[in-house]
Formats: C-alpha cells, sequence, structure tokens
C-alpha cells in the first residue's frame, strides 16, 4: 500500500515544508480507510481490526517507508497515543466526540 500509493505523493506540491497540506492529508486517509488501513492500533469496539502488537508493528513498519505513510493511517505521533489513552480512560461523551 505505501510504496505503490502513497510513495507517489511525496512529489506532489501539496507537500510543503510543514507538511501536507489539509487536501492532501485528506486524500491519504481516504486512501488508507479504503484499504482498512486507517487507524489500525483503534480497538475493534472503536472501528480497529483487533490486531495484536506483532500484526500492528508488522503495519507500523511499512508505513514507516514514506514520511506520508504515518499520516495516511492515522498512526503517527501524538495520533495514536491519544487514541489508545482516550479508549482506555474516555466517558461516554469524550469517545463519542474525540474517538
Amino acid at each position: 500500500f505505501v510504496t505503490e500509493k502513497i510513495v507517489p505523493f511525496e512529489r506532489d506540491p501539496r507537500l510543503t515544508a510543514h507538511g501536507p497540506t489539509d487536501e492532501l492529508r485528506q486524500e491519504l486517509v481516504e486512501l488508507a480507510r479504503a484499504e482498512k488501513l486507517l487507524t489500525i492500533q483503534a480497538p475493534e469496539a472503536l472501528g480497529g481490526r483487533g490486531l495484536t502488537h506483532v500484526e500492528q508493528a508488522v503495519l507500523y513498519e511499512a508505513a514507516g517507508w514514506s514520511t506520508l505513510g504515518p499520516i495516511a493511517m492515522n498512526c503517527a505521533a501524538p495520533d495514536e497515543g491519544n487514541l489508545l489513552l482516550l479508549s482506555k480512560i474516555a466517558n461516554p461523551e469524550q469517545t463519542e466526540r474525540y474517538l
């Protein structure tokens, strides 16, 4: 996924010195969503895939083939840590709003 669909965006003019524009980020996220690779670290109850840590590690390594990979898959800091923490301690209102 990353080498075939994400790496080509490294030459996209919407990738600026400050990172991808919102438009490019959304396009990358939609590509990951279509492949069921969006927010892979999420618990199943929140739409994740219920992957083990080892399975997640394999996908994180693949995401790292491009600086845009973790952005596309929504597994870059601080998103990953925030999602995992909130999935453990958020009340129902916070879960609905942020997760």
